[in-house]
């Protein structure tokens, strides 16, 4: 069995640099310490004690999402090419998400095409808001398009909270703030209609999902009453949301994760570490998966089965 992790971050050294001369943050996430790449073998020596045969690599905040239009361009270029030379050095340990220079929409397909063509890229990673725009702003519809013609998943990851300045301090961007990033973002794609035209890409939520798993209950009954809610969708709210994959980076204890678990069950569930931010959960996830008392199948599926099969692996 692989275990697979779909939530591991890189930062190559020109991106950063990059950042650096266009004014944007190139040592933190939200107060945290962006690690730049430390090389195949480092990653692999992490790799081995965490457990995880497989990463995926993704760009974490503040990914490629400016509205200067070249910036973009250039940034999404940089790593799609470095990270598609780790994939094509060790591809038994290595696949990537593309990054796309949103909210440049023509230029973020011709891009997606040009990374596709590279070895090793599997999906797109986007962020729960684009340059401060929501995900389902009517701009992105034909980028949206693409991906579902392509079948090809989209993986969630927060960026800087829209709207929420007093979730900046104590940490809590990253705390709280990222959960309800991801939770505005899936619900916008729900009710904004964006899944109900574009039904055939498969969505990947970071954290388990935020706090859908909790208030998901209260979206369908605000769809019930309100016909604002319903308004671009034909089933309710859940409907949507169950169709997701969620994963378990911060499975910081039984209780999320067996909620998130009883929620979505054990089809959409996939082992995310979020590596390098959570160096200490990174080490934990995996046998906190094992250990959680779900059968063998389950664990399988969690660890290599659903992945596969969302990536076209298999």
């Amino acid at each position: 069995m692989k275990k697979i992790d779909v939530h591991a971050h890189y930062y190559p050294d020109e991106y950063l640099q990059v950042l650096a001369k266009i004014g944007a943050d190139s040592h933190t996430v939200a107060g945290a310490p962006i690690i730049p790449w430390q090389g195949t073998q480092a990653r692999l020596d992490v790799m081995k004690e965490a457990q995880v045969d497989v990463e995926v690599l993704s760009i974490s905040t503040p990914n490629v999402f400016f509205d200067d239009r070249q910036a973009s361009i250039t940034l999404a270029q940089i790593c799609n090419d470095s990270m598609s030379e780790i994939c094509a050095e060790d591809p038994d340990h290595f696949l990537g998400f593309i990054s796309v220079p949103l909210p440049h929409v023509t230029a973020a397909i011709e891009e997606l095409h040009r990374a596709l063509r590279k070895p090793g890229m599997v999906g797109v990673t986007l962020g729960t808001n684009i340059a401060g725009r929501p995900l389902d702003a009517p701009e992105f519809m034909p980028f949206y398009e693409e991906l579902n013609r392509l079948r090809l998943p989209a993986y969630i990851h927060p960026m800087d909270p829209v709207g929420m300045p007093h979730a900046r301090d104590y940490m809590m961007t990253t705390n709280i703030g990222f959960l309800f990033e991801t939770c505005t973002a899936a619900t916008r794609l729900v009710l904004g209609g964006v899944l109900e035209k574009y039904p055939d890409f498969p969505v990947i939520l970071c954290h388990l999902g935020g706090a859908i798993p909790f208030i998901s209950d209260r979206i369908d009954h605000a769809a019930r009453r309100y016909e604002e809610t319903r308004k671009n969708i034909s089933q309710p709210p859940s409907a949507y949301y169950k169709k997701m994959y969620f994963d378990t980076a911060m499975t910081y204890g039984p209780v999320p994760f067996g909620c998130t678990l009883k929620y979505a069950g054990e089809d959409h569930i996939v082992l995310g570490t979020d590596y390098p931010f959570t160096r200490a959960e990174h080490m934990r996830t995996v046998p906190s998966v094992e250990n959680s008392g779900i059968s063998a199948e389950a664990i399988k599926k969690i660890f290599e089965t659903n992945s596969s099969g969302i990536l076209k692996l298999a």
